[in-house]
């Protein structure tokens, strides 16, 4: 077993000591399965779903965000071609 591995074996079987109802069947699956990745994404995902969300920030802030709408219509060749010349259609 890799020390990657083993840390994370390690993770799982914390995790099922200190919680024992909740991560304990994760535990018990992992040394069942000896599927150890899966085991310790799901103890991350439980966990992360336990945490209240990050508050949204009073007051002014420097940042503006914006996702601009994008065209999932079918592209061709020729669409790319034009984008790559800066919208000149000719090669």
């Amino acid at each position: 077993m890799s020390r990657p591995t083993f840390t994370k074996a390690e993770a799982v079987a914390e995790a099922a000591e200190e919680n024992p109802e909740v991560f304990g069947p994760i535990a018990e699956r992992m040394d069942k399965s000896g599927k150890v990745d899966f085991a310790f994404r799901e103890v991350q995902r439980v966990k992360a779903a336990d945490k209240p969300p990050v508050p949204f920030p009073d007051g002014k802030y420097r940042v503006i965000y914006a996702d601009p709408p994008w065209s999932y219509g079918k592209t061709t060749r020729q669409d790319a071609r034009t984008a790559r010349l800066g919208g000149r259609g000719d090669s």
